[in-house]
């Protein structure tokens, strides 16, 4: 069954989904939990509008990503396998080979969609104590049973 295409709405000042996770609307921060958990619950990419909307039964609104469009809040490195925790609320595995260091040393990995999700620092600090130098110099995450290569990124992820 083909979707309905969407109706893009428009509305008084600019919808912002921060590099650190906030969402700002026209200069201000939306400090409400529910309206933020609202707004990335209802975040998606189309293709038919050409960037990020939020839609609701069949009307959107455009929103400027600063950085990625959900980030990790936190990471539960107390039972395998670690688990993130999303801006959302939402929580899912974490998945140690995806990890990678962006620029100004900003840690990123994939979530279970394969999408890059920036992680905050509060999360990124229970990382770093996992981080070694591996035999040849590389950086190393080493958790879950495992050593993962670092990978390092210039840019950040798409």
């Amino acid at each position: 069954m083909t979707k309905a295409p969407s109706i893009l709405m428009t509305m008084p000042g600019a919808l912002l989904f921060t590099k650190n996770g906030e969402w700002v609307h026209d200069g201000t921060v939306v400090t409400h939990p529910g309206v933020q958990r609202y707004f990335s619950t209802h975040l998606r990419f189309s293709e038919e509008h050409g960037g990020y909307v939020i839609e609701v039964e069949g009307k959107c609104v455009r929103v400027e990503i600063e950085d990625t469009p959900h980030v990790v809040r936190s990471i539960d490195t107390t039972a395998l396998p670690w688990h993130i925790r999303l801006e959302t609320g939402q929580s899912e595995p974490f998945r140690p080979e995806t990890f990678s260091v962006g620029t100004d040393n900003v840690f990123y990995c994939r979530d279970k969609d394969n999408a890059w999700l920036r992680i905050l620092r509060p999360a990124a600090q229970t990382l770093v104590r996992y981080i070694e130098e591996g035999p040849t110099g590389v950086a190393m995450l080493v958790c879950c049973g495992g050593e993962f290569r670092i990978a390092v990124r210039n840019e950040s992820p798409d």
